[in-house]
């Protein structure tokens, strides 16, 4: 299942900080309870490198979730507009393409988007 749209609602690009901090961790805590319980333990065949086998690890034995933060192209307008940026913000796909990618680090750098409960993001 995909959790990009309930992962981001509630964000907007005009958020103070502590506002984008508190939804970034509300959202993190709302999709990591309803993934909890779906993970299932599992065994590497063979070694693997230390960060390999711990990635594993994780994936199989800890609880969390996978962040869906990749948009189509078609898909990128509706998520900035949700968002808080309207097509009348950027001019081409170019620019379009750095709004979201500067929605998409403002979400990666925040504290509360981190290893405990969300497993990796795309």
């Amino acid at each position: 299942a995909s959790f990009s749209r309930a992962f981001t609602e509630g964000m907007h690009a005009k958020q103070s900080e502590e506002e984008f901090t508190k939804v970034v961790d509300e959202s993190c805590e709302r999709i990591f309870q309803g993934s909890r319980g779906m993970a299932t333990p599992g065994s590497a065949k063979g070694p693997l490198p230390d960060t390999k086998q711990q990635m594993l690890q994780k994936m199989a034995c800890q609880s969390g979730f996978i962040a869906a933060l990749d948009q189509s192209g078609g898909s990128t307008p509706k998520a900035l507009k949700l968002y808080g940026i309207n097509e009348s913000d950027y001019n081409g796909e170019a620019e379009m393409f750095n709004k979201i990618h500067e929605m998409r680090s403002r979400i990666i750098t925040n504290p509360k988007f981190d290893g405990s409960r969300v497993l990796g993001a795309i």
